[in-house]
């Protein structure tokens, strides 16, 4: 209902809380304003870590980062021929609330992880390419010998190190 670009009732929403409501509102305004449609699925596999006693800590790594174009706007995890955005690279995303936690920092030197950005969408979308997502794509047929082998080699800034080909470095979020 909300990706058809209607107003949900306040009684479909979880949450009673006013700032909740307003979040949605404001979300469905934007969306109309920019006349924005769901363009492209994005799927993972996420393994997360939280300490047992407190939530000031999080680690997550998602693996088989992967897009496919799909205008329906429909919720279903099923995919039909996915391409993987980065390969075999693993997104690893550490979160904290206070400090950076001691077991981070050791955990970046150990591995010797560098920080970069992972936007899921935005990369998944330029795999998948704009062109390919427009209005007349409503009919589009992926076809996978365009986007690639599906195994990263489309996405070459990710490609693994011709020095290491078997190495799979985690790359901090």
């Amino acid at each position: 209902m909300l990706l058809a670009g209607y107003m949900p009732e306040p009684s479909f929403l979880v949450s009673k809380e006013p700032r909740h409501l307003f979040a949605v509102q404001d979300f469905c305004g934007k969306m109309q304003e920019l006349n924005a449609k769901p363009k492209v699925h994005i799927a993972y596999y996420r393994e997360a870590y939280v300490p047992h006693d407190d939530n000031s800590a999080r680690l997550t790594m998602d693996r088989a980062v992967r897009s496919e174009p799909d205008l329906s706007g429909s919720l279903t995890t099923k995919m039909n021929r996915p391409s993987l955005i980065w390969g075999k690279d693993i997104v690893l995303e550490l979160k904290f609330t206070n400090r950076f936690p001691d077991w981070f920092r050791d955990l970046v030197r150990a591995f010797n992880l560098m920080q970069c950005g992972a936007a899921k969408y935005v990369d998944g979308v330029a795999l998948q390419g704009e062109h390919t997502l427009g209005p007349a794509a409503a009919n589009f047929q992926f076809d996978p010998a365009w986007a690639g082998s599906g195994n990263g080699d489309s996405h070459p800034a990710r490609r693994e190190p011709a020095s290491n080909p078997g190495h799979h470095q985690p790359t901090v979020r």
